[in-house]
């Protein structure tokens, strides 16, 4: 289903004036960008999880309306960072609701995966953009946090030498010597 008729038949009317009169990108007016740029069929995953995130402290479960819609969004046509950006809305989303019920927490953690899944090919596609740098991936991050708590340290460091050899940003140096730490001492 394309976003026009996503917009027009999935979001009641209540619901469109929610997000015209919350969303104001940069200070701007969002109806202008919602209604020229995205009432087309084209993929929108990232515009939604940006969208979503208006929604973080008000009404979240619109949030999670436009968040799966974004997450539908990628199988047509999103591109690798469309992908890569769209899961770092939903791992932030759904690990703040974690203990609301294990189904959050899941799909926080399954978005992690497919995040951490595609972090060559976003790191390939970020060094083509002009002053590119990496930023952080909240995928490993988030991944390697949930499991130190679970006290699965070889795993937790395993994501974390794999977000520093590939160059994502974050204290991973740090986050490695305390998991070393963690994992001599758990082995004792």
């Amino acid at each position: 289903m394309g976003f026009e008729q996503w917009w027009l038949k999935e979001l009641s009317e209540s619901e469109r004036t929610e997000i015209l009169s919350t969303f104001h990108p940069m200070g701007g007016d969002g109806r202008l960008l919602i209604m020229s740029n995205k009432l087309s069929n084209q993929n929108c995953s990232h515009f939604l999880s940006i969208l979503a995130g208006w929604f973080k402290a008000s009404n979240r479960d619109l949030g999670y309306k436009i968040l799966h819609k974004a997450e539908d969004d990628l199988d047509y046509n999103s591109t690798i960072l469309d992908q890569h950006l769209t899961y770092n809305a939903l791992i932030e989303f759904y690990y703040r609701d974690r203990d609301k019920g294990q189904r959050y927490l899941d799909k926080a953690l399954e978005s992690c995966r497919k995040q951490i899944s595609i972090s060559k090919a976003a790191i390939r596609e970020f060094q083509k953009q002009e002053n590119y740098f990496l930023p952080g991936h909240r995928g490993f991050h988030q991944l390697s946090v949930y499991e130190e708590k679970q006290k699965n340290y070889k795993e937790a460091l395993n994501l974390v030498k794999q977000a520093q050899a590939d160059g994502w940003q974050g204290d991973w140096e740090k986050r490695r010597e305390r998991l070393s730490k963690k994992l001599a001492s758990y082995k004792v």
